[in-house]
């Protein structure tokens, strides 16, 4: 008898944390108990493409559904039901509205087995948005399981009207560096965006958009930089809201503090940097987050979501109401003139993520859920 067969379906804008974890299941040891395809809804301007060549890159057949402005829902869940047919698929694993949404009604035509994972739910993007959550909410009370990044997402799933029993919980996971990163790894990575040895640097690394608060994170780095001159902000990312970043950054008269660092991986920047700074208004648990803490950096952040699940107060990081650029300016101050104190806490998120956060919980929760569908 062959492994079981399964269709990840994702709606993939922009390479970010949904993209990644899914990556690190299908890399993980336990995933290779399943046959695994992708179907990649295919937009015009091809946002897909690196999260296609990273999957493709690991073994795992891709296929495309057509996509664009028109939404074509109805057309995408025929074409999934027709590969599900052809391919002897049993499971469907939906990433991200749209692609919930297809494998729902993909489930009205053939007998599927469907999961959906569930990161964040975001608000206050007027009625589309809005909707959008509302058709969401409907495609994953229809779906036989839904894995909730984090118990924050879990409860508001729950709130919108899935039920409780069939929420379950699947970390992202995060590996440690290895080998961990040592100090010419940390010179490396600061010379090469032009930190002087002196400096202090803090790193935002988040898709520009604007629930991800580059705005507050920027006036609260203003603050900082008025009493440390030392004090450095790389931004790393890309996104909608990154040229107006940048305008931003001139007019606070930070345009010689902050570098914008583009598209990198978070492991090339992290060993040089001494702070993560969190500024969302909304989120599950930002991977951009445990890498840093896997880095031994400590984390001042926004007391949203799951942040709080994988941020301890005072051990790991700062934590600070959202909105509030003074407190995340004087969360950042702490760490940034505190070398010592940033080494403990950093130490402490390090261990953190070793003991609870590792990739092999992540795949054993995923893996146990996939096994708890099949049984049925």
């Amino acid at each position: 008898m062959g492994r079981p067969c399964v269709a990840h379906v994702v709606h993939s804008v922009q390479f970010g944390g949904m993209e990644e974890a899914t990556l690190r299941w299908l890399a993980s040891p336990a995933a290779r108990r399943y046959e695994h395809h992708l179907l990649c809804l295919a937009t015009p301007d091809g946002g897909e493409t690196p999260f296609v060549r990273r999957a493709a890159a690991l073994g795992v057949p891709v296929a495309s559904v057509p996509w664009g402005r028109g939404r074509p829902l109805l057309a995408a869940a025929r074409s999934l039901a027709r590969f599900a047919r052809e391919a002897g698929v049993t499971l469907v694993h939906a990433q991200n509205t749209y692609a919930d949404l297809i494998a729902a009604l993909a489930a009205m035509r053939v007998p599927l087995r469907t999961v959906a994972s569930a990161y964040v739910w975001w608000s206050g993007h007027g009625w589309r948005r809005d909707l959008l959550n509302r058709l969401e909410a409907r495609a994953l009370c229809r779906m036989n399981l839904v894995a909730a990044q984090c118990e924050a997402t879990r409860e508001e799933c729950r709130r919108r009207g899935v039920p409780a029993a069939r929420l379950r919980i699947a970390i992202s996971g995060q590996a440690l560096p290895d080998p961990p990163p040592g100090p010419a790894a940390r010179e490396a990575a600061r010379a090469g965006l032009g930190a002087a040895p002196g400096d202090v640097v803090v790193a935002k690394l988040a898709r520009f958009w604007p629930d991800k608060r580059h705005d507050l994170a920027l006036e609260a780095f203003r603050q900082v930089a008025l009493h440390c001159p030392r004090a450095r902000l790389w931004l790393a990312g890309v996104g909608p809201t990154l040229e107006a970043t940048r305008t931003l950054a001139a007019r606070l008269g930070l345009a010689d503090r902050v570098r914008f660092v583009g598209f990198v991986s978070p492991a090339s920047i992290l060993p040089g940097v001494d702070v993560l700074a969190s500024a969302s208004d909304a989120e599950g648990v930002p991977l951009a987050l445990t890498e840093a803490m896997a880095h031994g950096v400590p984390v001042a952040a926004t007391r949203v979501g799951g942040v709080p699940e994988v941020v301890s107060h005072g051990v790991s990081g700062l934590l600070v109401a959202p909105g509030d650029a003074a407190a995340l300016a004087g969360a950042l101050a702490t760490l940034v003139d505190d070398a010592r104190g940033r080494g403990i806490m950093g130490a402490s998120a390090r261990d953190f993520i070793a003991r609870h956060y590792s990739p092999d919980v992540a795949a054993r929760q995923m893996a146990a859920i996939y096994d708890e569908l099949l049984d049925r």
